[in-house]
């Protein structure tokens, strides 16, 4: 099955890329950078209210939200590639990855303590798209996004009432997420041909597979057997619906063809499918991001080659 996604994914890159680097009147190449909060779906509770009964009354109270997983916020890095082709269109690749570590409390699962180790959170973020520039200011933008998120976690757990029981579960958490993307977008030159400020959000309605591998091992005090339950695993799949928002400020350097760039991401997750009542349907993921990157245009060196061999052929002519 993942054979088959990258060679799908290999062949729709193949068919947008060729042909738009024999046509490009520019490449650029550059690096970006998403300093990010990030809170996904799973990784979120609500607080619930418990009823409890005192004699003849009655009344309810909050459970205390000290279970949900904490993720630091962290940088996502890579490499962009865009070629700039005619008519105000230009297609743009990016590749960023994140390493972000994670803590949960301990908490009580009926009359087991449980401790979760949660180890290094990878997160490989692939986005293409396409922006077509109309009307001066605005422009289209449309795509599609790829993200791949991985991590372990063990749970120890153990009881202490009436006999000793214990027991020991590791996870391997994979989740990957595909979503098309289109929307709209404005970009204002503040000082011309030096500093614009770009304004773009897109809509993304994402199909996400979550794969989890789960291993147990038990053991009582009472009969001293350790069970073992060979690995098993379980699929989960998740359609959300959502939106992205960037604002850039663009600085055009004016002395080489480099541009330099700041500004804020937001992107956001509604689930689609019921959940359990004490998980959120939102996830959220936002920060500061920052870009550089470096044009190199064709067609000036076209024109240039073309103007230089318009002098060798009058050269020629004239006889000199």
């Amino acid at each position: 099955m993942k054979l088959k996604i990258q060679i799908v994914v290999s062949l729709i890159a193949a068919m947008l890329l060729f042909p738009a680097v024999s046509q490009a009147a520019g490449i650029s190449l550059g690096f970006a950078t998403w300093y990010t909060k990030w809170e996904p779906y799973w990784a979120q509770y609500k607080k619930q209210m418990q009823p409890v009964e005192f004699g003849m009354y009655s009344f309810i109270y909050p459970i205390p939200n000290d279970n949900p997983i904490e993720i630091k916020p962290n940088c996502m890095y890579g490499p962009v590639l865009s070629f700039h082709l005619p008519a105000n269109i230009s297609i743009t690749t990016r590749f960023l990855y994140g390493q972000f570590t994670a803590n949960k409390k301990d908490y009580y699962s009926g009359i087991f303590l449980t401790l979760d180790n949660i180890g290094l959170m990878r997160r490989y973020d692939a986005d293409i798209m396409l922006r077509y520039g109309f009307m001066d200011l605005l422009y289209l933008k449309a795509g599609f996004k790829y993200v791949h998120i991985n991590y372990k976690v063990l749970s120890l757990s153990e009881s202490l009432i009436e006999y000793y029981m214990a027991a020991r579960i590791e996870k391997n958490n994979k989740y990957n997420e595909y979503a098309p993307v289109i929307g709209l977008g404005v970009s204002i030159p503040a000082i011309k041909n030096i500093l614009s400020i770009d304004i773009d959000a897109v809509f993304q309605y994402c199909f996400a597979m979550g794969y989890v591998r789960e291993s147990i091992i038990t053991r009582t005090e009472l009969t001293s057997h350790i069970t073992v339950i060979p690995p098993f695993s379980t699929l989960k799949n998740v359609k959300k619906l959502g939106a992205e928002a960037n604002l850039n400020v663009v600085y055009h350097v004016p002395v080489i063809p480099m541009n330099l760039s700041v500004g804020f991401r937001y992107n956001m997750y509604k689930k689609l499918q019921k959940e359990a009542e004490n998980k959120l349907k939102y996830e959220h993921q936002y920060g500061l991001t920052a870009m550089v990157d470096y044009r190199f245009d064709f067609s000036k060196k076209a024109i240039e080659a073309s103007n230089d061999q318009d002098l060798k052929s009058g050269k020629d002519d004239t006889g000199i």
